[in-house]
């Protein structure tokens, strides 16, 4: 696999795959309502249909196999962040489990 900032090219597959992590920065003076890169053509909201508009050009079958594994990975990522916070003091764990929870909201919106 070869890797870029926010893309892993699978050369098996010849597919490229949005990396495990991407536009992670956490920015303590604002939640951010946009991001740096695109997920979609044109989309760069953090919104449940930008992340599914290119499903097929990011190598799922189709619309629905993307949301299954989407809402699997909210589902690890809110999993996860207990586990995690520990690491953090006060402040921090509440600021992210704050904007963690909006995000989750805006991700899984129908």
């Amino acid at each position: 696999m070869k890797s870029s900032h926010n893309f892993t090219l699978a050369q098996k597959d010849g597919g490229w795959r949005l990396a495990p992590a991407f536009d992670v920065v956490p920015n303590p003076a604002e939640t951010p309502r946009r991001l740096v890169l695109q997920l979609s053509r044109g989309r760069f909201d953090i919104a449940r249909d930008a992340i599914l508009g290119d499903a097929v050009r990011f190598g799922f079958r189709d619309r629905d196999t993307c949301a299954a594994y989407l809402d699997a990975l909210l589902g690890r990522i809110e999993a996860a962040f207990p586990r995690a916070a520990h690491w953090l003091d006060a402040g921090w764990r509440e600021t992210l489990h704050a904007r963690m929870t909006e995000n989750l909201v805006l991700l899984r919106e129908r």
